[in-house]
């Protein structure tokens, strides 16, 4: 998976035997040229041409059979546009760290106690579970409610917002929706009711960068093992090769706290004064971009997977979401907001053989409007992210029956479900009765 995450796919034995292997490959090689240089010449001249005559047919081919408007036309985007605005009364704002999981602020408040002062008017739920444990199931639940479907082989994000879900009723409820994701993870036919989902935005990469990238892929998947780390590429470098300002950007969150500090939250002028903003941050995910100063990192040292990069990042990103607080509460638009800072998935850990295991716990923190606390409540609540789906419907006088995250009760019996899926069938089921940070309350009760 070229997710960003520590690479741990060849052992020692398998190097050995690959680097055995190609030297194999390169004496005979060496030993042929030398016994039969004549022979070996006209060999090597044969397949040069044979090769290049195969790419330059493949270019003829694919320069008359594309279509160039698909490099032209201008696409649908999530636009950054709103992203530092709030409405004049109502607003709902959701705030999400990618793979923030709770272990990872346990361990960010291990370094430093109070560093979670800036949210004392926060319940930090720390017995919250999610629903999924990737951003492409994650995120589309937390914006659309849509439960999994087992019985659907249908992708979870195409038919998450078919019908009638989070967003549409607030849209119904009138209000502003402003969406700030990867395209990816919103379907286009929800271009209508989110405000910053615009057309006519032509989407440019630098084309340095772009050939610079190609190559680099091209030596991992030809280099030996040995050294085939030294390429390493993921998805985040293919999504920073967008250049464009405009464009939402989830793989680093240093464009987003320039874009707070330079043009500052601001009271929107626009008529509506119900506001719904969903932004989502790249929070705890690796590689290590950002340091808790907001300095991106050279591309060296982003690829070193250490611990200290690891908590700089995190404290980095949550610095993120103290200045937007701060600057909330400046604009007089922080009492009245119902605020929650949560996690499209945590991390999935592996036991002492490597064998992964199930727990997976999001941070969850919430402030409801007009409350106020001289210091941070720790609950432990068995709560999880469907509760956030109610309470944010609650808030916004959509008529539900769930209870919202506030009615749940430590000690409180309750079953919670996990679905482990890319999106799609296959999947595990899990359920949870208990403490999500102990093993024990994980039982899988379906497989396929």
């Amino acid at each position: 998976m070229l997710d960003g995450t520590r690479q741990n796919s060849f052992n020692n034995k398998a190097v050995v035997l690959n680097l055995v292997l190609w030297g194999l490959i390169t004496a005979a090689g060496i030993l042929f040229f030398t016994v039969k240089r004549q022979t070996a010449k006209k060999l090597m001249k044969v397949v040069c041409i044979y090769i290049v005559l195969i790419q330059v047919v493949s270019l003829f081919v694919l320069l008359i059979s594309s279509d160039p408007s698909v490099y032209h036309n201008d696409k649908y985007v999530l636009t950054t546009d709103g992203m530092v605005e709030v409405s004049s009364d109502d607003n709902i704002l959701v705030l999400v760290l990618d793979k923030f999981d709770g272990r990872y602020m346990d361990w960010v408040l291990e370094d430093d106690p109070d560093f979670l002062s800036p949210l004392n008017d926060f319940t930090n739920y720390t017995n919250a579970s999610g629903e999924f444990p990737g951003t492409f199931t994650g995120v589309p639940y937390l914006l659309s409610g849509t439960p999994f479907d087992e019985e659907c082989d249908e992708a979870y994000v195409t038919y998450a917002y078919k019908d009638k879900n989070l967003l549409t009723e607030l849209n119904n409820a009138g209000y502003e929706l402003g969406v700030y994701t990867s395209n990816q993870l919103v379907p286009q036919n929800m271009h209508n009711i989110i405000s910053n989902y615009k057309d006519g935005i032509s989407i440019k990469c630098d084309i340095i960068s772009m050939f610079s990238l190609m190559t680099r892929s091209s030596k991992y998947k030809m280099a030996p093992l040995a050294v085939k780390m030294h390429y390493i590429y993921d998805t985040s470098d293919v999504g920073l090769l967008v250049n464009d300002e405009r464009i939402v950007n989830i793989l680093c969150d240093v464009p987003f706290y320039k874009k707070l500090v330079q043009e500052g939250l601001k009271i929107s002028s626009d008529s509506t004064s119900k506001a719904f903003k969903f932004i989502h941050m790249y929070g705890a995910h690796p590689p290590y971009t950002m340091t808790e100063n907001f300095q991106k990192l050279s591309y060296d040292v982003l690829r070193r997977d250490d611990d200290e990069m690891a908590l700089s990042q995190m404290r980095g990103s949550l610095k993120v979401v103290f200045e937007y607080i701060r600057q909330l509460k400046e604009i007089g638009k922080y009492d009245d907001a119902l605020i929650i800072i949560t996690a499209d998935h945590g991390v999935v850990m592996r036991d002492e053989k490597g064998e992964e295991t199930p727990m997976d716990f999001p941070i969850l923190l919430v402030k409801e409007p007009h409350k106020s606390n001289d210091a941070m409540v720790y609950s432990k609540a068995p709560v999880c992210h469907a509760d956030i789906i109610a309470t944010i419907r609650n808030a916004a006088g959509i008529n539900q029956s769930e209870k919202v995250i506030s009615e749940y009760t430590e000690g409180e019996d309750r079953i919670r479900y996990f679905y482990a899926t890319s999106g799609a069938k296959p999947f595990k089921k899990y359920q949870i009765v208990g403490d999500v940070a102990n093993e024990e309350s994980w039982q899988l009760i379906y497989s396929e």
